[in-house]
């Protein structure tokens, strides 16, 4: 056992260091600051998707929260551009110039465009404005609506933050491929006054070389017009977040280097003009982010050591409030906002007033779509929003970084995952499941609920619960290895003679193998073959055997399905129990299911039958549900699980009086099984060694979960021209038979008759008859039947008949003789 548990050892060890690694390799690669170059771009990438869906799932189990801010998108939607008389996306500038003015004059408080206006808007053709302006006939500059959008921005410039972006990102520590920050050429190439948008106060901690800097630069710049740059105070870069390696955005960028200076983003810009405070951006001896923050705030914002904020999600999609352009240019006094699903119509001034604004577009042709945790295509706008919400509130989240972080973290994963690997190598297997999963369920529980959900901290806990599920899965797969190999042989043993289910409990506890049992209340099945012992006389023994071990086995997997305990296979019987070894709730309900689904798969057998030359079976079923004894009965020597009891004498009494195709059970299972049983013929049965009758009732389906429903059997009896005569015997025994009696059938089919007689013949009575015609040209052979309706004109259903008997009656009912027996033709 020794030498075993060094060989799990030498498994768990490496587990234990190869999630610790992970853990390291990870928090370094979400900070920025990843050195190995084959870690940062090919292991780092692969580990991320591990930690990023946990994070997603943190969020929606954490659920949505309220926006904190006055936070207001102005959308410009599909609707606006099919419906509004301005075309096609990009529209002229003066559209732009309308919705920032109605927002800026209703009160907003900061309005930040996610909209980069880099070309030039012409709308009187080049060759058209050379002329004029040869002619002296006007300036058609007056006619471009660039200068409306510039005198706009020259208006609230105070209020308005224009956006500006790049189509690359790079970190020039770490070599990337196109990452040439020092080239000269850059600084050229940026807009005039540019560079007043970046950082209001920047402290560059005495080392920080722009070049050399694991912060992510921008090697070029896609800006807006000189015109619009000159006007405007603020503008930030334009980045709802970084997408993670799953495309899903989880944080955001709040610095971003060009020509060795630093920017901010737009979100952090807006804030800014908002509460009035100028921005702050102090690096550390080693060139990374110390502080990003407010003057004369003594919060810093938490960000990685590159700058990334991990965003706060507030919900789904449309969480924030959505105004569309298409009901700005109506200039209703009142227009409708929509959030969280909701839409309300409020007055301008009250959707405006003191709000945050971001104006950027939505329509799906634009693709400014994106994957955050609540869920994909989402407006890239309201990423933007997310990211102003938390820098206004003070609630990012924080990440998994120093000694109550990462350090916790990693002690956890080493020192805590040797404790638990040594508890799963101690217990066995059912204790070290309920171990394992009350562990990794009360991790989950404090990290998603209490860390992440009220704590706004987001460890890369993910790594910590697959080292635990690792740690479990080697440890109970190795014992589950040593210990079955001590079953394998009880198993292969005994399965051959045991329900597999009592198989179980005698491996699983060894003194379930002496005498003796309980007293339990089951839910007892008989099944049996009607007629089939003069079938069998028929057919040759393989034969015989061959149809039976077909219509066994097909019985036997729809009890294995329906969770019933087969006792034993007594010839063509079988008898099954409900309830044990295992007893649930439903179990009259699924036993009488089985017997329905039992009863409809007679037709497959008898298909099946009929393909191989061989007679076609029909099938009694009875359920009973009393007290029974139930256990190991029988000698040390030979045990047998079964049951015993009076109940289930009372079961097969009751089976002997079906018929064909037929499902009877007791009063008491008929309480036990449900409301939606579909309930045929009600019988009253004399049962021996029962002192009062027994009422039975056919069953014909069930419905619910189950939703199975026999055939209602037809005889499709036809009225004789002149009865038929006939001589029947009540057949008390098999060996016992009463005195002859003379009676007539009136109608008749191969299924069954009415029988007149002059004695009145008793419900569920088995007789046996010959047919015996006044011309005395009657078949050889017997016809067994049991009566379905008693009186002296009695319904009977026949149970058995001879081949020669069959063909008489076949013919006189003007069929066509097949040379069958009647239980050939049954559910025909």
């Amino acid at each position: 056992m020794k030498r075993q548990q060094l060989w799990v050892w030498g498994i768990l060890a490496p587990v234990v260091l190869f999630w610790a690694f992970a853990l390291v390799i990870v928090d370094r690669g979400d900070d920025g600051i990843l050195e190995s170059d084959l870690l940062r771009r090919s292991v780092y990438p692969a580990l991320s998707r591990l930690s990023g869906p946990y994070t997603d799932a943190k969020f929606r189990a954490r659920g949505p929260r309220s926006v904190k801010e006055k936070i207001v998108i102005v959308e410009i939607d599909d609707r606006s551009i099919d419906e509004l008389p301005l075309g096609r996306w990009p529209w002229h500038r003066d559209a732009a110039a309308v919705l920032v003015m109605s927002v800026l004059d209703h009160g907003a408080k900061a309005v930040g465009l996610d909209i980069v206006f880099a070309n030039e808007d012409k709308r009187v053709p080049e060759e058209l404005s050379q002329l004029l302006i040869e002619n002296e006939v006007l300036d058609p500059a007056e006619f471009e609506s660039d200068l409306v959008l510039k005198r706009i921005i020259d208006l609230y410039k105070d209020r308005l933050v224009l956006g500006w972006m790049t189509d690359t990102t790079c970190s020039p520590a770490n070599g990337d491929d196109g990452c040439n920050v020092n080239d000269p050429a850059l600084g050229e190439l940026l807009p005039e006054g540019f560079d007043k948008f970046g950082y209001d106060k920047f402290t560059d901690g005495g080392s920080f070389h722009f070049a050399k800097t694991a912060i992510l630069s921008a090697p070029t710049v896609i800006a807006n017009r000189d015109i619009y740059n000159a006007s405007a105070v603020y503008g930030g870069f334009l980045v709802s977040g970084v997408q993670g390696t799953d495309d899903v955005v989880r944080r955001a960028q709040l610095v971003i280097f060009v020509d060795g200076k630093p920017y901010p983003s737009l979100p952090l810009v807006m804030a800014s003009v908002g509460l009035g405070k100028p921005m702050e951006l102090a690096l550390d001896g080693e060139g990374l982010v110390k502080r990003i923050g407010f003057e004369g705030d003594s919060k810093s914002i938490p960000v990685s050591p590159t700058g990334a904020m991990a965003i706060n999600f507030r919900g789904p999609g449309y969480h924030f409030g959505y105004v569309s352009a298409y009901d700005l240019f109506m200039e209703e006094p009142e227009i409708p906002i929509q959030h969280d699903g909701k839409v309300e119509v409020l007055p301008l001034d009250e959707i405006f007033k003191d709000a945050y604004v971001l104006l950027g577009v939505s329509a799906i042709g634009a693709r400014d779509l994106r994957s955050f945790p609540f869920g994909s295509n989402t407006p890239g706008t309201e990423g933007l929003a997310t990211i102003l919400d938390n820098i206004l509130s003070h609630d990012p989240i924080v990440s998994s970084r120093g000694i109550w972080g990462s350090g916790l973290l990693l002690i956890l994963m080493t020192v805590g995952a040797l404790l638990f690997s040594l508890a799963m190598l101690r217990l066995s297997a059912l204790p070290a499941v309920l171990v394992a999963l009350a562990c990794i369920g009360v991790l989950v529980a404090v990290d998603i609920y209490y860390v992440f959900g009220s704590l706004d901290v987001n460890l890369n806990s993910a790594f910590l619960l697959a080292e635990l599920s690792t740690i479990f899965i080697v440890t109970v797969s190795m014992k589950y290895i040593i210990e079955e190999r001590g079953k394998k042989v009880i198993r292969g043993t005994f399965a051959k003679y045991l329900a597999p289910a009592v198989v179980d409990e005698m491996l699983k506890d060894p003194e379930n193998l002496k005498l003796g049992g309980e007293a339990r209340e089951l839910t007892i099945m008989m099944s049996d073959l009607r007629g089939f012992t003069a079938t069998a006389e028929r057919l040759e023994a393989a034969e015989v055997l061959e149809m039976l071990n077909h219509y066994l086995g097909t019985m036997a997997d729809i009890i294995v399905d329906f969770e019933g305990t087969i006792d034993e296979f007594i010839g063509d019987a079988i008898l099954t129990i409900f309830g044990a070894p295992i007893a649930k709730p439903d179990d009259a309900r699924r036993a009488v299911a089985c017997c329905l689904a039992m009863q409809k798969a007679m037709k497959e057998v008898n298909a099946r039958n009929i393909a191989k030359g061989l007679p076609e079976l029909e099938m009694g079923i009875a359920l009973n549900t009393g007290e029974v004894t139930v256990g190991n009965i029988g000698s040390q020597r030979r045990l047998k699980y079964g049951v015993v009891g009076s109940h289930v004498n009372l079961t097969a009494r009751i089976e002997s009086n079906t018929v064909g195709g037929q499902l009877l059970i007791s009063e008491s299972t008929l309480k036990l099984a449900g409301e939606d049983i579909k309930i045929g013929e009600t019988y009253s049965i004399v049962a021996k060694g029962f002192p009062k009758p027994i009422v039975a009732y056919e069953i014909l389906g069930i419905g619910g979960e189950f939703d199975i429903y026999l055939e209602e059997l037809d005889l499709a009896l036809v009225e004789l021209e002149k009865p038929l005569d006939v001589v029947y015997r009540i057949m008390k025994s098999k060996n016992d038979e009463g005195e002859e009696v003379k009676a007539r059938f009136q109608s008749a089919s191969p299924f069954g008759a009415m029988i007149e007689c002059d004695e009145e013949l008793k419900a569920l009575s088995n007789i046996k008859m010959q047919i015996r015609p006044a011309d005395g040209e009657g078949p050889e052979g017997d016809v067994y039947a049991k009566v379905v309706t008693g009186g002296t004109l009695a319904k009977l259903r026949f149970t058995s008949v001879a081949p020669p008997a069959l063909a008489y009656l076949t013919k006189l009912c003007g069929g066509e003789d097949k040379g069958e027996s009647s239980a050939d033709l049954i559910d025909r």
